[in-house]
């Protein structure tokens, strides 16, 4: 079949075509500039311009340029940005063809010796259902990671955020922790806007229109990835009986310092999931074993026995916690890892109601009013923290004079092998190591790693030299734990 010939099209002026071609304000003025040049040019090879066109052409020049100065600074967001070629998911390229079926499929069998499970058949109906029902006791971690999300109560307080949030708002966390989303609102680049927004929100809400949905633009400059735009997109969460109980606010990226964020999200994401896999084999394996229990006896010699508030730093899967509760003690405790959280509410402490829960990391949070508690409590936390000293300046701002801080942490001298060695001997002994073998090689392949990255950065005396320059006097700083760690007691001057 001999292709259809199409119809010729008519010849336009040349003047037509440059016209179109403009792009932007960038590209009208600099067509404007052009054109005055050339006119100018023009008037000067037919002999000199008259004393009045050089001025009206001077002056069309000159209101040109205002204009486009106006602009770049009154609407800058007329201006078109080229951006890098480097910069992730930004630059459109041409469309691809999409491969034919029977290539996808070449593909697919070329690929199924090398990927994992790629021989696997598709699974029944059945398969499917078994799979969903394993599913939903496992989604909840998905909104942890990735995607920037806060959630907000029923009545727009801020109550949690995940990993990839706190990486991008960290320094503002400390103000918008249990505070109206309004603070989160102030913090914003494009504040004004938002608020205009939340306006109209109220106004919808007061007559009865609340949104299932809300979505509008939001820009942020951050502390570490610089001005960061986002498209929000908040969903209604509801009980049951279709109830509004919460909020989850996911924020689409749209522009970030890729290369950093992305480092830095793969890099804080990993170590929350590690927390997050230790916490059930540390429960498994040191829930029974001695050497721990005396540990934390150990620690808690070093704090009042009547009951008082006692801050608890890194709770974690709530050993500690339990121990302080037990006691009589009302504790306000500070864990971020969704799992360590998962196994401490599995104990029920929360059921005295002497326990109250701040999810959130040590380092991005503030720890409560000056002079609150009566003593704090960190099992073998301080190792893992970036600034030590910070931390402990917080502590002795929120304790009372001559309140206790005891805490429990590695060292330069720390060696955990004969500890992990003990370990195993125990559960062999109990007749319970071939039950949680598992369990232990997780223990031992972590703690092996915590040693190699973190565990020895600091001496005992460093640790003694921070407290003491925050306002503590050291009364007991020895080796503990089968010498993997050091107990430190403290009092405030």
């Amino acid at each position: 079949m001999t292709p259809t010939a199409r119809p010729a099209q008519p010849a336009l002026p040349g003047w037509v075509h440059i016209i179109g071609s403009v792009k932007g304000v960038p590209g009208l003025f600099a067509l404007i500039v052009l054109s005055i040049g050339s006119m100018l040019g023009a008037a000067l090879t037919r002999g000199a311009p008259g004393t009045l066109t050089i001025i009206v052409m001077a002056i069309v020049m000159g209101l040109a340029i205002v204009c486009v100065t106006l602009i770049i600074i009154v609407r800058p967001s007329l201006i078109p940005v080229a951006r890098p070629s480097s910069a992730r998911g930004l630059i459109l390229r041409p469309r691809e063809q999409r491969l034919p079926d029977e290539a996808k499929e070449q593909l697919v069998q070329q690929n199924r010796p090398f990927v994992k499970d790629a021989e696997m058949p598709p699974l029944s109906p059945d398969d499917q259902t078994r799979k969903l029902r394993q599913l939903r006791s496992v989604i909840y971690q998905a909104p942890m990671y990735s995607t920037p999300t806060y959630f907000l109560d029923a009545h727009l307080a801020v109550i949690h955020w995940n990993v990839a949030f706190e990486l991008i708002f960290r320094s503002v966390l400390p103000k918008i922790r249990g505070c109206h989303v309004n603070c989160l609102i102030a913090e914003l680049a494009n504040s004004s806007a938002v608020f205009d927004h939340a306006r109209t929100f109220t106004k919808e809400s007061a007559r009865g229109q609340l949104p299932l949905v809300d979505c509008e633009p939001l820009v942020y400059e951050s502390q570490d990835y610089g001005r960061v735009e986002f498209e929000k997109i908040a969903v209604q969460l509801t009980d049951d009986n279709a109830n509004l109980r919460a909020w989850s606010v996911a924020l689409l990226l749209k522009r970030i310092d890729w290369d950093m964020y992305v480092k830095d999200l793969e890099q804080r994401s990993r170590d929350d999931k590690l927390w997050s896999i230790y916490a059930v084999s540390y429960d498994a394996v040191l829930s029974g074993f001695p050497p721990y229990q005396e540990l934390v006896q150990e620690v808690l010699r070093g704090i009042p026995r009547d009951p008082c508030q006692v801050l608890e730093l890194g709770a974690g899967t709530g050993n500690v916690t339990k121990a302080l509760l037990a006691r009589g003690h009302r504790v306000t405790a500070v864990e971020n890892n969704t799992f360590m959280l998962e196994k401490l509410y599995e104990k029920q402490l929360l059921q005295t109601g002497r326990l109250s829960l701040v999810p959130e990391s040590l380092e991005n949070t503030e720890y409560g009013r000056p002079q609150t508690f009566d003593a704090a409590v960190a099992v073998n936390v301080a190792y893992a923290l970036d600034d030590p000293s910070a931390c402990f300046r917080k502590v002795a701002e929120v304790l009372k004079p001559g309140g206790s801080f005891v805490l429990s942490t590695t060292h330069s001298e720390t060696d955990l092998e004969p500890l992990l060695k003990k370990i195993e001997d125990n559960l062999k002994a109990k007749g319970e190591f071939e039950q949680k073998e598992e369990h232990f090689r997780w223990v031992v392949k972590i703690n092996r790693g915590i040693a190699y990255k973190m565990a020895r950065r600091h001496s005992r005396e460093q640790y003694q030299k921070w407290l003491e320059e925050v306002g503590f006097k050291v009364v007991y700083n020895e080796p503990s734990y089968l010498n993997a760690v050091a107990v430190i007691h403290a009092r405030k001057i």
